[in-house]
This record gives structure tokens, C-alpha cells and sequence, in this order.
């Protein structure tokens, strides 16, 4: 398999801590719409949704929430 792009994991790893694509864009200095296409980038190449949204926020899917925790110390020498 091959892996996925950093940006893609990093847009993961802190919208699965805001909850939030907005919120994860403005830590990243990006836009939102450029968090969401990383996000479905991800999505495609693990193949299986990783959000789902609930009101005005996007939860993690159950399968998705073990993923972070284990991404989260590969990025903790980058500020987010």
C-alpha cells in the first residue's frame, strides 16, 4: 500500500482534535475547502470514510478514532 501524503495526515490529525474544518484550517493557515480535499484524499486511499458530520461539527468515525493517537506523535515537533 502506499502511504499517504504528510499534509493529508496532518489536516487528519488536527480536525480530529478541533472537530472542526474550519477551526483545523485556521491552525494549518490553509482554507477549509484545501482541509476537505485532504481529508477525501485520505478517505479514498484508506478507502472508508473517516468523519461524519453531526450538526455543525464532523466526529470521527469509530474505526477513524484509533488512527490520531497513533499519527499524533509523528507530527508533536510540528506546532498545531
Amino acid at each position: 500500500m502506499k502511504l499517504p501524503p504528510l499534509a493529508s495526515l496532518r489536516c487528519f490529525v488536527v480536525a480530529s482534535k478541533s472537530e472542526n474544518f474550519s477551526a483545523a484550517a485556521d491552525s494549518l493557515c490553509v482554507t477549509p475547502s484545501a482541509v476537505s480535499h485532504q481529508i477525501k484524499m485520505l478517505e479514498k486511499m484508506l478507502q472508508r470514510p473517516l468523519f461524519v458530520r453531526v450538526q455543525h461539527r464532523m466526529e470521527l468515525r469509530p474505526r477513524a478514532g484509533s488512527m490520531p493517537r497513533s499519527w499524533r506523535r509523528y507530527f508533536s515537533i510540528w506546532p498545531m
